[in-house]
């Protein structure tokens, strides 16, 4: 047996998160060759791209042994980055399951994990991992009869706080608040603001649904911008940051 499956294969059936980590480590200095060997054996690339990513980028991979609508059984990840000199494995998770929705742009994936080695921002994974990931041939995109089956999110609770999703228009009232907006008085124009500002912080939109919001209120929040009175003047030039 080789040195690199014989740390592979310990690295499934050591007993703590600890002692995994600490073989399965040992992989991150293999040849990515080998990596993707073992990564491969029976299971299939989920990701749509096999291409490494570019210099300076980063690109996360996925192989599976099963799935079913959007749940993958059986499941290795790999995060690379090509640096200037050569492809640094940063992460391998093994993971007996990966359930992963759509967000506007996003897909939401969730990790149960048995074993991890290396780390994405510093941040060491132990037995699970929730994360937004971008849906983008350079960084992630699932092969398409995967794809088919991931479900829409209407919301998503994110690391404590609730989400909403927006995949149009219809039920942000955009005309509604533009009227809410033409008043005059300080107070009712820092109402309406505050009130605007809470709906649209929490959420996730399509690009053409923020763009739906953008030509909505652009000329407003500008013109507010240059209020008199300094929380409108404030409340304005944040939506106006946060929808550029």
């Amino acid at each position: 047996m080789d040195q690199w499956k014989s740390i592979w294969e310990e690295s499934h059936t050591l007993r703590t998160p600890f002692e995994r980590r600490w073989s399965l480590n040992r992989l991150l200095k293999a040849p990515w060759p080998e990596v993707l060997r073992l990564a491969r054996k029976g299971r299939k690339r989920m990701s749509r791209s096999a291409r490494l990513p570019d210099r300076e980028c980063s690109k996360r991979f996925y192989y599976a042994g099963s799935w079913r609508k959007n749940v993958m059984t059986d499941v290795v990840s790999l995060y690379v980055t090509q640096t200037r000199r050569r492809l640094r494995i940063d992460q391998i998770l093994i993971c007996p399951t990966v359930r992963v929705g759509l967000v506007p742009n996003y897909y939401l994936i969730r990790e149960e994990v048995r074993a991890a080695a290396g780390t994405i921002g510093g941040g060491k994974v132990v037995h699970f991992d929730e994360f937004l990931c971008g849906r983008t041939l350079d960084e992630l995109l699932f092969v398409d009869e995967f794809e088919a089956g991931l479900p829409q999110f209407k919301e998503f609770r994110y690391r404590g706080t609730l989400v909403k999703c927006h995949w149009t228009s219809r039920g942000l009232s955009l005309k509604s608040w533009q009227r809410r907006l033409r008043v005059q008085t300080v107070e009712d124009l820092r109402e309406a603001l505050r009130g605007l500002s809470d709906q649209l912080s929490f959420v996730r939109l399509t690009e053409e649904v923020r763009e739906e919001v953008r030509n909505a209120f652009r000329d407003r929040w500008t013109e507010l911008s240059e209020h008199s009175d300094e929380i409108v003047r404030l409340m304005a030039v944040r939506l106006c940051n946060m929808y550029r």
